[in-house]
């Protein structure tokens, strides 16, 4: 059995608690025992609690509330602290960097836009170029795959296509995702459908100067378009 008590000494000093007698019954000899504690000594020094801190503290433990240890609150987020104000300027300067990194990438995707637009277009004229149907002797076939490739080739180069993308399906979703006519687009199929069925097909001169001005025409609407959107 096991006796806790609260001791709480109001002056400093040297004291002794006295030996203290214990009355109890041995039931294994069947007689009352009587047993002595040694005296014990104790050294009291100041605290740093007053008296009232004392009681209310001895009033906590006879609760069934304990105390709550406070907690030290960091410094960092203090408002107006030294280390507040350089956290904020930190990322306000991570913020300005990030967003002039952003804005410099985003010029330069918007200047390689503008890059692959006139390259297609003066690659594309180029081409046309070749077609000459002043020539004399010059092949159908080649002549109308030239125009054929000089339409396939802007559009590859302008959107990033590869040969096995150029499909009238996609292509007509691009050029509708940038806001091209269908008038314009129709004009682009109607062109490209002719070249086809031409160069298995006899033809004139004059056949051949005029899908030629077509090809140009509708190159030149959707690029001014393009170039318009971006």
């Amino acid at each position: 059995m096991t006796f806790d008590y609260t001791f709480v000494p109001r002056n400093v000093g040297d004291y002794t608690i006295p030996a203290t007698d214990f009355v109890f019954f041995d039931s294994a000899t069947g007689t009352y025992r009587t047993i002595r504690t040694s005296p014990v000594k104790l050294h009291i020094s100041k605290g740093s609690q007053s008296n009232a801190d004392v009681d209310k503290q001895l009033a906590l433990l006879k609760s069934d509330i304990r105390n709550c240890k406070p907690t030290e609150h960091s410094s960092i987020l203090t408002w107006g602290s030294t280390n507040y104000v350089v956290l904020n300027i930190l990322l306000i300067v991570i913020s300005i960097v990030l967003w002039i990194f952003v804005s410099i990438w985003n010029r330069k995707q918007h200047d390689t836009s503008l890059h692959n637009n006139s390259r297609a277009y003066k690659n594309a004229m180029r081409t046309l170029r070749l077609a000459d149907p002043t020539t004399k002797g010059q092949e159908n076939g080649k002549y109308y795959s030239t125009i054929s490739q000089a339409i396939d080739n802007y559009l590859a180069t302008y959107f990033g296509l590869q040969k096995s993308d150029m499909n009238r399906d996609s292509i007509r979703h691009l050029l509708q995702d940038k806001h091209i006519d269908d008038t314009v687009i129709n004009n682009l199929f109607e062109v490209t459908d002719y070249c086809q069925y031409a160069e298995f097909a006899p033809n004139n001169d004059a056949d051949k100067v005029q899908t030629l001005a077509k090809a140009k025409d509708v190159i030149k609407l959707i690029d001014d378009a393009l170039k318009n959107k971006a």
